[in-house]
Parts: structure tokens; C-alpha cells; sequence
């Protein structure tokens, strides 16, 4: 009594380990992004000779489009883009970006005035008269962007990871000019009277080089979800467009574009 059977004593029975699961790193990701950048404008016109070609042929020295007339104030601009990007390694990755700019305004614009020179008996000289003008001329550029971009990611520090990049690709460029320029003059009893109206426009398309070199960090939100923050230098190779004005060629650029980009981001990582 008190003893049970042999058969009542049950030996354990060891629990199997679970079977480890697979961690299955994303491959891919999609991106969006919006920012705010900012430039100095370095556009420049060139063929126009006032005094010389712009109205009429009247005095031996003729002047072009002073530079002082760029309006060179900081020009800010809004970007925003999409892409995909894979992972290669845990560290290296790249993407491919489509981009768009807002327009960037560009103005040349500024005032004169001179003595009015003609050809009086056998050499030049002046009427006393005095020309005066006012020109404005104004460029709207607006850009899309192809990149290819490359990523290096540091180590994590909690939820943060900082990496920097480069970008290289194209912009598409669509440039739009309008010129207008009034010239009056005053005679030497002050009456002034309107020498000259001239106003054009066009636009143009073109394809030109661009490149980019980024730094930043991005921040885990889920592990699929990832903020990202970074600063950015965007170069765009120039542009520049032609105006017939009073039968002389005028050409505006605006020059290499250096622009400097805060940008706020989101990354989505998927199989």
C-alpha cells in the first residue's frame, strides 16, 4: 500500500526548442520627400548696346546691361519628389528620384540715363538733350529632376541612423523670359516725350546636368517606417534663351544654380 505502480511512474519528456524564425531584411523601399531650398541668383544678359542698338545709333559709347541690375537677393524654392530604393547591404544603398522644383525667378532690372550724342557738322558731339530709360527683364526657371543616388548608413544609435550620399542625373529645364524696356527724352526746356517701347518674350526647354551631395539621419518610427531629415546641395548646369529685340540677339542665362536644401522625408521598407 502506498506504493503506486511502475506503470504510474511517468518519465519527462523534454520540450522541444522552438525553431528559430528567419529574419527577413527588407530588400526595397519607396520614399517620398518635400523640402525648401535656397540660392543666390547669377544670371547675366548679354547683346544689348543702349545708346547704341537698342533704339537707334546715337552715341559713340554705348554700354551693356550692367551687372549691379541682377537682383541678387536669396531665392527660396520648394522641392518634393518620389522614388525606390533598394538595400545591397546593410549599410550601402541607392535609389532612383523624380523631382520637381517650384519656379525660381530671376530679374534684371535697373535705370539710366545720358547725354544724347549725334552727329552734328564733321564729328560727334552732343544736343544737349538727355536719353532716359527703364528696363526690366525677368526669367522663370522651372526644373525636374532624375537622380540616381547613393547611400552609405552608419551604425544606429537607438532609433537614429545617420548616413551621408551623392546624387547624379539630369534636369529637365523650362525657361521663360519677358522683356520690356521705356526710354524718353528730355529736352533742354524739360519737355520729355517717349523715344522708344520695346516689349518680348519666349520659351524654351533643355536638359542639363545636375548632381547632389546629401547628409542626415533617419529615425525608426516602426520597422517598416522610417522619418528622415537631412540637408542637401543641389547643382543645376544653366540655362539661357534668346530674345529678338529691335533686330539684335539677346541672350540671358542664369547661370550654374548652387542651392542649399533642408528636406524632410519618409521611407517605406517592403519585401
Amino acid at each position: 500500500w502506498g506504493r503506486g505502480s511502475v506503470k504510474d511512474r511517468r518519465a519527462a519528456v523534454p520540450v522541444p526548442a522552438p525553431a528559430p524564425i528567419p529574419d527577413y531584411a527588407a530588400r526595397w523601399y519607396l520614399r517620398g520627400d518635400l523640402g525648401v531650398g535656397f540660392s543666390v541668383p547669377n544670371a547675366s544678359e548679354n547683346g544689348i548696346r543702349y545708346g547704341y542698338n537698342l533704339y537707334y545709333w546715337d552715341t559713340s559709347t554705348p554700354f551693356g546691361t550692367p551687372s549691379s541690375w541682377l537682383d541678387d537677393d536669396t531665392i527660396s524654392t520648394l522641392n518634393y519628389g518620389a522614388g525606390i530604393g533598394y538595400y545591397w547591404t546593410s549599410n550601402f544603398r541607392t535609389d532612383l528620384t523624380l523631382e520637381g522644383r517650384s519656379r525660381q525667378k530671376l530679374k534684371i532690372r535697373g535705370t539710366y540715363a545720358y547725354p544724347e550724342e549725334a552727329f552734328v557738322g564733321p564729328s560727334w558731339g552732343y544736343t544737349g538733350d538727355l536719353i532716359a530709360g527703364e528696363t526690366q527683364d525677368v526669367a522663370e526657371l522651372s526644373s525636374g529632376l532624375l537622380l540616381f543616388n547613393a547611400y552609405y548608413d552608419f551604425g544606429h544609435a537607438g532609433s537614429l541612423r545617420p548616413y551621408i550620399g551623392a546624387g547624379i542625373g539630369l534636369a529637365m529645364n523650362k525657361l521663360e523670359r519677358s522683356f520690356a524696356n521705356d526710354e524718353i527724352v528730355c529736352e533742354e526746356d524739360l519737355s520729355c516725350s517717349l523715344q522708344g517701347s520695346t516689349r518680348a518674350k519666349d520659351s524654351t526647354h533643355d536638359v542639363t546636368f545636375a548632381a547632389a551631395l546629401m547628409a542626415g539621419v533617419s529615425y525608426s518610427i516602426t520597422p517598416v517606417t522610417m522619418l528622415d531629415l537631412n540637408y542637401r546641395y543641389l547643382y543645376i548646369s544653366g540655362s539661357d534663351i534668346d530674345l529678338d529685340i529691335n533686330g539684335v540677339k539677346s541672350n540671358f542665362s542664369t547661370g550654374d544654380i548652387h542651392e542649399h536644401q533642408i528636406r524632410l522625408g519618409l521611407r517605406w521598407n517592403i519585401q
